[in-house]
């Protein structure tokens, strides 16, 4: 983070809390996020630092972007579905209109003028700085993470082993060679190749075909729900094994909260 923060945390109900280095924790919330109070944004599912700032997606098509302390701004028109509450007649009727709009699961961009978003029923949208734009693609699986790494390749995973290549201006390519009822829940590109989370445990596609990851520990990861790289390592964290790749060798992370795994 640009201000110091060693991380930030988004809540369901658009609280965001910060621990920076030499400071207390603070917490700031996303006017108009979540469902608490009287909000009837709906949930927030995502947070990214994109160019130096944070940006946050939710349900029914919900984008913030933070301008500094206390400054959350909904930057979403064309993508949010609002709703007046007073307008319904029955709490059911509200609730059906809730899962109305796009059901953002994601976001990642290049630069302020770069921004993606994806979510349920194959959606996608790119942000160009000014106004949102839909992106037709070529599959209704739901998208549960999108990366970009740089304006000509992005990448999108989802439901039923979908992984998309591509960019907003031209267009997205399945690349899975993979054809059942495998779910990736993240994507992180180490080492020019793709590696792909799911509840199984880590698979890497090397821009031909998509397998399991063999770390050779003992035993294999035995799940993988997030995978992400940082300062030339590639971590993979699941709910109950957590593991990092140097580029040569896996080493597994005993996690003291959790029953110890192998050796």
């Amino acid at each position: 983070m640009p201000d110091g923060s060693r991380f930030v945390a988004l809540g369901r109900h658009g609280t965001v809390r910060f621990n920076q280095k030499n400071v207390p924790t603070f917490v700031e919330q996303i006017p108009g996020a979540g469902m608490l109070d009287d909000a009837f944004g709906g949930l927030m599912t995502h947070l990214r630092e994109i160019d130096g700032q944070l940006w946050a997606c939710g349900q029914r098509g919900q984008v913030y972007r933070r301008f500094g302390r206390d400054d959350w701004r909904q930057v979403d028109q064309g993508l949010f579905v609002g709703l007046d509450p007073d307008k319904f007649a029955t709490p059911g009727d509200l609730a059906e209109a809730m899962v109305s709009g796009p059901m953002l699961e994601c976001m990642d961009g290049n630069s302020e003028r770069d921004v993606y978003v994806v979510g349920l029923q194959g959606f996608m949208a790119h942000f160009d700085g000014k106004q949102w734009r839909k992106v037709a693609l070529r599959t209704d699986e739901h998208l549960t993470w999108v990366r970009c790494y740089g304006p000509d390749e992005v990448w999108a995973c989802g439901f039923n082993g979908t992984l998309l290549k591509g960019n907003a201006r031209d267009g997205f390519k399945e690349m899975s060679s993979v054809d059942d009822n495998q779910t990736w829940v993240c994507l992180s590109k180490f080492q020019d190749k793709v590696y792909l989370s799911a509840e199984e445990g880590l698979h890497v596609f090397d821009a031909k075909k998509i397998a399991p990851v063999k770390t050779k520990l003992k035993p294999e990861l035995q799940d993988a729900w997030r995978v992400d790289h940082a300062d030339g390592v590639l971590w993979s964290i699941g709910v109950k094994d957590v593991a990092y790749f140097d580029g040569k060798n896996w080493v597994r992370v005993h996690d003291p909260d959790n029953e110890r795994i192998g050796d």
